[in-house]
């Protein structure tokens, strides 16, 4: 996901090393979420101790899927001239700061915006593909039939779950709201035809909308406890993000 430039939070996460003038952060979450998912793969199928192996290297490529991610904001934004002001790790994923140069064109923001979204893509085909060469398969059911019915101890498996889950991941940042890296899409490509801060204002209202909606749907209509914890969370996110983008750009006017 691409972030803007906002406030550092007064308790900063531990910085793992500096590439370049640009500190590489990592909350605790992003720490405790290996083990967390070790512990699940360990109590929730009979491989005992290579279910928690699976699914601790699991999260921890996860992890890799989201680096290169922001690597694809990292690239274009230095190519423009963007500043990287920080690179963040926490359980939510990989999160990269760039402060805007004065002057640059709503296609520059949208190669930007763009470019974790297409290196995802281009980790899923890969990972994909090693999949389907690892697994043998020779019909695409063939790749769902081995993540269905995964072993612990199958390469395959991992690469299916892994080119699966980067998939969605990608697709889910992809929703034009804010923090997404879709909302600063369509920013970018509104800011072509409107003013800077009338194309944040609109995807900022629509975030809001969208967040007020699926926050009572998802209380009543989602079964699952761990699912309506996920959904209303997500949402409660969009709706913070977009109403401080659109207090923001309410300062701006009035200067």
């Amino acid at each position: 996901m691409l972030k803007s430039l906002v406030k550092d939070h007064k308790r900063q996460p531990f910085t793992l090393i500096t590439l370049r003038g640009t500190p590489i952060r990592v909350q605790l979450s992003a720490l405790i979420l290996p083990l967390w998912a070790a512990y699940i793969g360990y109590i929730t199928n009979d491989a005992g101790w290579r279910g928690a192996a699976f699914m601790g290297v699991f999260v921890l490529l996860l992890h890799v899927c989201a680096m290169l991610h922001e690597l694809g904001h990292i690239l274009p934004a230095h190519r423009f001239g963007a500043t990287i002001t920080q690179v963040r790790m926490s359980g939510l994923g990989a999160f990269v700061r760039v402060e805007s140069k004065v002057g640059m064109t709503p296609r520059q923001n949208l190669w930007i915006a763009l470019g974790g979204p297409a290196v995802s893509a281009l980790s899923t085909v890969i990972l994909g593909c090693a999949a389907w060469r690892v697994a043998g398969a020779h019909r695409l059911v063939d790749l769902l039939v081995t993540l269905l019915r995964w072993d612990a101890s199958a390469p395959a498996a991992m690469l299916v779950l892994l080119a699966a889950t980067n998939a969605l991941l990608m697709l889910f940042n992809l929703l034009p709201v804010f923090p997404m890296d879709g909302g600063r899409a369509i920013t970018a490509l509104l800011a072509r035809f409107l003013p800077q801060r009338q194309a944040t204002a609109v995807v900022s209202s629509f975030g809001q909308v969208m967040a007020a909606v699926t926050i009572p749907a998802a209380l009543f209509m989602a079964n699952n406890s761990l699912l309506r914890l996920a959904a209303v969370s997500t949402a409660g996110l969009v709706f913070w993000v977009s109403w401080r983008e659109s207090r923001r750009v309410q300062a701006l006017q009035l200067l």
